[in-house]
C-alpha cells in the first residue's frame, strides 16, 4: 500500500500535474495551448485516486476543511503492532475547491485553505512596477443566495490574454514574466513533491 500512496503523490499525480502546467506555460507564447495544458492537469487532479482517496484535490461539498483534514494510512505490521502513516491533507493537496470559505478582503491575504492553485496569483513584471495578475481554477466570491464567501470555478482563465494583456498595457518584458510565471508553478510543485515524497518514504529511510 505504501509503494501505491508513493506512486500516487510523487510520479502518476503530481509529476503529470506540474509537467503538464510547466510546459503549458513555457508553449503559451508559442501557440497558446496554455488552457489545454491547464485543464488536462486539472483532470489529472480530479482523477487521482489512492484507496478511494484522493490526495491531491478537495471538493467544496467535503464536510471537513481541508486545513482540518489528515487521512491515516495502514503501511505495515511490526511488533505486534500495526504501523499507520498520517498524512495531513494541506500536504499534498493542489487543489481545494473549498478555500473560498475563509474570508479575506484583498488580494494575497493568508488563508490557511487555500492550496497551490486555488485563487489568483500577483507576479512581478520585469520591465514595469505593476505585477501581472492571473488565477488558476477558481476564485474567491459570495454565494448569491447566503451571502457567505465562497469559491466559485473559473473556465476558461484567459491566462494567456491577461499576461499578454500586461506586456502590451505595461510594457512588461515578455520573456522575464513568462519566466516568472513559470517559476510561480515550478518551485512550489517542486517542494510539494518533496514535501510527498518524504511523507510516503518508507520508515526506516526517512530523516
Amino acid at each position: 500500500m505504501e509503494l501505491g500512496l508513493r506512486a500516487v503523490l510523487s510520479q502518476e499525480v503530481l509529476e503529470q500535474v506540474r509537467y503538464r502546467t510547466r510546459e503549458g506555460m513555457k508553449t503559451v507564447a508559442k501557440n497558446g495551448r496554455v488552457q489545454q495544458l491547464q485543464d488536462q492537469a486539472r483532470d489529472a487532479m480530479l482523477s487521482a485516486s489512492f484507496a478511494g482517496v484522493n490526495l491531491v484535490y478537495h471538493d467544496k461539498t467535503e464536510p471537513v476543511k481541508a486545513s482540518e483534514q489528515v487521512f491515516s494510512f495502514v503501511i505495515g505490521y511490526a511488533n505486534s503492532k500495526v504501523q499507520t502513516m498520517d498524512v495531513s491533507a494541506m500536504d499534498t493537496l493542489l487543489l481545494n475547491d473549498g478555500f473560498g470559505v475563509y474570508p479575506t478582503s484583498f488580494p494575497g491575504q493568508y488563508n490557511p485553505e487555500k492550496t497551490l492553485f486555488d485563487g489568483g496569483e500577483i507576479i512581478d513584471a520585469p520591465g514595469t512596477f505593476t505585477p501581472a495578475s492571473v488565477y488558476w481554477y477558481n476564485i474567491p466570491l459570495s454565494n448569491p443566495v447566503t451571502g457567505d464567501p465562497e469559491a466559485y470555478p473559473v473556465n476558461p482563465t484567459y491566462i494567456l490574454q491577461s499576461i499578454e494583456n500586461h506586456v502590451v498595457r505595461q510594457g512588461a518584458d515578455r520573456e522575464g514574466l513568462y519566466s516568472n510565471l513559470v517559476a510561480t508553478i515550478d518551485n512550489p510543485m517542486s517542494r510539494c513533491i518533496q514535501v510527498a515524497t518524504r511523507v510516503s518514504r518508507p520508515a526506516h529511510l526517512r530523516r
